[in-house]
């Protein structure tokens, strides 16, 4: 910390001329200038007025790369890149005009290379004759004072030198006049500089903190001049709750003997109003260490703050719709892994942010869009830019997402490229485009589905659009008929004109009869009926017309002359009557069935056939009042005679044009012979379900029987194929030297068969007793089961040449035994016929699909050929010769049978050399859940 001071103060005037006055004086100007040029540490030089550089500092050096020895005592204008002359020129005209030079140099670098910034200048002139003019440059925002310091302390060490050599001379006149020179024109320099400095810089006194010093900067800043400042403290300026923040602070220095950097300080001014300054203050002390002065100097930062803040409201704003947005944001690098992404983009994707980060949009992108992807690629590089274009996103479920990309190119702070993409989630606006079009499709549905001719016609009375069935009764296409006339398509022109301007007049027509004249000259009778339509102001657009074919209507009408005729003369009584039973019609069938005449019946109660059972008769009107029907119910009646008839009614109602129910449609046919055949029928059928069980006793014992002969079979085939192995071994053992070399191969081979018989008749019990045991079901673990099996099958030292890959299955209910021998048959086989493979690989997995649960068995073995598939489940059937792979053929059918048993399907899948794939399935009903 420099020791001493004497920062001119303004309020004082005039100084002592001893010499020791004057020695302090130079040594405090030394010191101050020291203290000053510390506060700068942006770029800057100093030239005097023969562009010569006398002083660099550090940051400038480092900026054009430059070695400080060889910059000082070189021309400035080496360092000027161009134009130098009018550089040249322009510092001429500055240099004694005391105002700031502002503008922009290009400079040499000391590597070789060109530099151009923006800076500032300010010429002082020395007070002493002769004296060259020096300039300050300053070549960066914030001005920075740091590295001056060492210029200052090269002067005073030169003041210092030139006065020992001046105590040496003892000329104490010539000693006293040079040094109060020399401190006139330090204070000079000083003054200048501090003047000149575009902060503001101020000294306080540190007792009182009264401002003693305060140049032009300052001034202007604060809106005062020097003459209301020097003497005044900070509470004469300021409000009080920031002079006590000065004043504290400024405390704080002087004792902790600290400098004290403030980014940021607010302070009101009388005619800018509230400011912000960054400050630097540093304590200044005398030679015995006590505090004599405070040091300040303030950067006018309040423009940059409001540019930081407005840059920072922006830049929150931006984040909070960057956050906010419904759509989805995305930054992606040029390989499409995503770099930044908002909530909404996650949420579109499904996937958490740690997640989408591992990420990129070619995993999300379905490979259909690759060509699209590479042409909107494409657009990006030429410009700039892509989209807008619609694609889908897989999302983490699974499920595929609708989506509208907007994108742009942009450059990075590490200046690779990236792109900024703006995804929006479209799936309501295309549910609304496919609701729309149904809605469309469906209005459009409904007039083609019309069986009535529809039309459309303008106020000029012109066709304007045509359903199928207009097509049809006409004989021409739409096409043909939309903008014709419409009165033209009619025998009667005139007419049907008149018929649409009645439309027109008032509103609607019901009923109009027309003529509609085909192309091939038929004719068809229509009525119209038609109302004017609307458009979006509400205005007459035209009118829509159907006309209802009365053809069929006059058809209808003779076709119920003919059923009244039918109704008459049917077999079937068919009675009327109103919905309390009273009979209102009587056909001549129910006079042939019943026996009454229609004149003994009419306006009598139905209760009439009834055999006492009213109740029945009054349930079933009361059914039909209800709206309901009656089919087929067979029952009694009583025929006039007394007799007693089967019949079987069809009772339904019988409704007026309102839709109330008016009467009760009664057909009634005679059964009773029907009822006689039944019965003896009937007959027929205990005679035969008594024979099916007699048989079916006689088949169990049948069945008993031939279990019987399979077991003695099997015993007394073993017998002989005991006694053949047996003597065999002997004659192998005891007559070794007997036996040629092919004699011992021939008794091997009728070993080796014997055994293979053997195997045989196992395997054939084995497969009758998978069709004969009950099934007992139980919930089985599949996958376990599975893996039990294998471990059981695995041969001793197969190692890792023998693998196993089982996927998650489905569990199964079914019988534990037979599903273990289904796992034992098909793994036994992936097993033997995978052993020459260097690596045997099995899978075991499943699935539930639809109404099954599918499990398969895969091995990369030596497979089959699909054209011999239907022969791999049938008995003793093999597709590979003993030699090559041992076994007796029939395992797969105890599977096909054991699978059957339980209701489901087996087959298999294969590739000569690829491997083979054996697939069953058990239905979901007794699968678990």
């Amino acid at each position: 910390m420099p020791r001493g001071g004497v920062f001119k103060d303004e309020r004082r005037s005039g100084c002592g001329r001893g010499p020791g006055i004057l020695q302090e004086r130079s040594r405090m100007i030394a010191r101050e200038t020291a203290q000053l040029l510390r506060l700068i540490t942006g770029p800057f030089l100093v030239v005097d007025g023969a562009c010569e550089v006398v002083f660099a500092n550090q940051s400038f050096c480092e900026l054009l790369k430059w070695e400080k020895g060889r910059l000082i005592g070189r021309s400035f204008m080496e360092l000027v890149a161009e134009p130098r002359e009018k550089t040249r020129q322009t510092l001429k005209l500055f240099f004694g005009s005391g105002e700031w030079l502002v503008g922009r140099l290009s400079l040499h670098k000391g590597d070789g290379s060109r530099l151009e910034f923006p800076c500032k200048g300010c010429v002082m002139q020395r007070p002493s004759p002769g004296q060259q003019l020096l300039v300050i440059i300053q070549f960066d925002e914030p001005i920075q004072f740091q590295a001056l310091v060492q210029k200052v302390e090269e002067l005073n060490t030169e003041i210092r030198r030139r006065r020992l050599v001046e105590e040496q001379l003892r000329e104490r006149s010539v000693k006293l006049e040079q040094e109060e020179d020399a401190l006139r024109e330090s204070e000079h320099f000083l003054s200048c500089v501090i003047d000149h400095i575009p902060n503001l810089l101020f000294v306080k006194d540190a007792n009182d903190l009264c401002f003693v010093r305060f140049n032009k900067a300052g001034e202007a800043l604060l809106g005062y001049t020097r003459e209301e400042l020097l003497g005044k403290n900070d509470y004469d300026f300021f409000p009080k709750a920031q002079a006590d923040f000065f004043v504290a602070k400024d405390r704080a220095i002087l004792d902790s003997a600290e400098p004290l950097d403030i980014p940021e300080e607010p302070i009101s001014t009388r005619l800018l109003g509230l400011r912000y300054l960054h400050t630097k203050k540093i304590p200044i002390f005398a030679g015995d260490g006590s505090p004599r002065y405070l040091l300040g100097i303030s950067e006018d930062i309040t423009e940059r703050k409001r540019e930081k803040d407005a840059l920072r409201e922006n830049e929150e704003k931006l984040r909070s719709l960057y956050e906010l947005s419904p759509l989805g944001i995305a930054l992606t690098d040029m390989n499409g892994r995503y770099v930044e992404f908002n909530e909404s983009f996650r949420r579109i994707c499904g996937y958490s942010e740690e997640e989408l980060k591992t990420l990129d949009y070619w995993t999300l992108t379905p490979r259909k869009y690759e060509a699209d992807e590479a042409r909107h690629l494409e657009s990006l590089a030429g410009t700039g830019r892509y989209g807008p274009y619609e694609k889908e996103y897989v999302r983490k479920d699974g499920s595929l997402i609708p989506l509208r990309f907007n994108g742009i190119l942009v450059t990075g702070r590490d200046g690779r490229m990236y792109i900024w993409s703006i995804v929006e989630d479209i799936t309501e606006s295309k549910r609304a485009e496919m609701e729309l079009r149904a809605a469309s499709l469906y209005s459009r549905s409904l007039i083609e589905a019309s069986i009535d001719p529809l039309v459309t016609i303008s106020p000029e009375g012109k066709i304007t659009d045509v359903n199928l069935a207009t097509e049809a009764i006409t004989g021409r296409k739409r096409s043909e008929l939309i903008d014709t006339d419409f009165a033209d398509n009619f025998t009667e022109p005139d007419k049907a004109r008149a018929g649409y301007r009645q439309v027109f007049a008032r509103g609607f027509v019901r009923d109009f009869p027309l003529t509609l004249r085909h192309i091939s000259g038929k004719e068809t009778e229509v009525n119209y009926n038609a109302s004017v339509y609307l458009n979006e102001e509400g205005e007459v657009a035209g009118v829509f017309a159907a006309a209802r074919d009365i053809t069929e209507h006059k058809r209808a009408e003779a076709a119920r002359t003919q059923l009244a005729a039918i109704v008459e003369f049917s077999n079937d009584a068919i009675i009327g009557k109103t919905p309390d039973g009273i009979i209102t019609s009587w056909n001549k069938g129910a006079e042939r069935i019943y026996g009454y005449s229609a004149d003994e019946v009419l306006g009598k109660s139905i209760t009439l056939l009834g055999p006492e059972r009213h109740a029945e008769i009054h349930g079933l009107l009361e059914t039909i009042r209800k709206g309901g029907t009656v089919v087929n119910h067979e029952t009694e009646r009583v025929c006039k005679g007394g007799a007693l008839i089967h019949v079987a009614l069809t009772l339904s109602p019988i409704r007026d044009a309102s839709g109330n129910i008016s009467g009760i449609s009664t057909i009634a046919r005679d059964i009773t012979e029907r009822r006689q055949a039944e019965t003896e029928l009937r007959a027929l059928k205990n005679e035969l379900e008594q024979r099916v069980v007699e048989r079916t006793r006689q088949l169990e014992a049948a069945n008993k029987e031939l279990e019987a002969f399979a077991y003695s079979v099997s015993h007394d085939l073993r017998t002989p194929l005991r006694a053949i192995d047996g003597f065999s071994r002997i004659l192998l053992d005891e007559y070794p030297g007997k036996l040629d070399k092919e004699g011992r191969r021939l008794l091997n081979v009728v070993r080796d068969n014997t055994c293979r018989m053997g195997q045989l008749i196992d395997d054939m019990l084995k497969f009758s007793r998978t069709g004969r045991v009950e099934l007992t079901l139980s919930l089985i673990d599949m996958e376990r089961l599975a893996h039990e099996v294998f471990e059981e099958l695995r041969p001793a030292g197969a190692g890792d040449r023998l693998q196993l890959e089982i996927e998650a299955i489905p569990p199964a209910m079914g019988d534990s035994a037979m599903m273990r021998q289904v796992f034992v048959n098909l793994l036994s086989n992936a097993i033997k016929f995978s052993h020459s493979r260097d690596i045997a690989r099995i899978k075991v997995g499943g699935s539930i699909a639809g109404s099954e649960a599918v499990y398969y068995v895969m091995d990369n073995g030596v497979g089959f050929d699909n054209q011999y598939v239907d022969k791999l489940f049938g008995v003793f059937q093999r597709l590979h010769s003993v030699n090559e792979f041992e076994g007796t053929g029939i395992g797969l059918a105890i599977v096909k049978r054991i699978i059957t048993r339980h209701g489901g399907r087996v087959w298999a899948e294969g590739e000569v050399g690829r491997g083979a794939t054996v697939h069953f399935t058990l239905p979901v009903r007794v699968c678990a859940d």
